[in-house]
């Protein structure tokens, strides 16, 4: 025998159902709202969609704060100061024969870091303070000294870029 449903048998079960999704949160129980987001939540837990497109360019920000450099100074392989692009030195020399260059800072520093222009040429600076071996003529006192070289190690006129902290 074949059994079937009636219409009437239908609305009654969707009357029910609809009864109590409605009456069960004033009863203490879970919405149909909360149940379908827990779900969605459970099944999207650890997922990514594809990345959105990419917002609109920021305002530009404030300009920055000044270089902290107390001095710095580019010299030029003939022992000449590159004075636009130096800041308060007060003199240098040059010794041609063993390519020895002093630089007189004008404000108070505790140290030096020294690089050879990046030119093409490699070689390598070296920093000193106080030589009282070497004589930094013309000028009255030096806080450093540099020698420079070539690849071999051999001194050789190198110009170089200087910072001062």
């Amino acid at each position: 025998m074949q059994r079937t449903v009636k219409l009437s048998h239908l609305i009654a079960a969707l009357a029910a159902i609809t009864a109590l999704l409605l009456v069960s949160p004033a009863l203490g129980g879970p919405s149909l709202k909360s149940l379908v987001k827990k779900e969605v939540t459970k099944q999207l837990a650890g997922k990514t969609g594809p990345q959105g497109p990419g917002g609109a360019p920021g305002a530009p920000g404030a300009p920055g704060a000044a270089g902290s450099a107390l001095a710095y100074a580019h010299m030029n392989s003939n022992g000449t100061l590159d004075a636009a692009n130096s800041k308060n030195i007060a003199g240098v020399a040059y010794n041609a024969v063993v390519q020895y260059y002093c630089i007189d800072v004008s404000v108070p520093v505790h140290n030096a870091v020294a690089t050879v222009e990046g030119s093409g040429t490699s070689g390598e600076v070296r920093t000193f303070t106080g030589d009282p071996f070497t004589s930094c003529s013309p000028l009255a006192s030096s806080d450093f000294q540099f020698i420079t070289s070539n690849s071999a190690g051999a001194d050789a006129a190198r110009s170089f870029y200087v910072v001062f902290n």
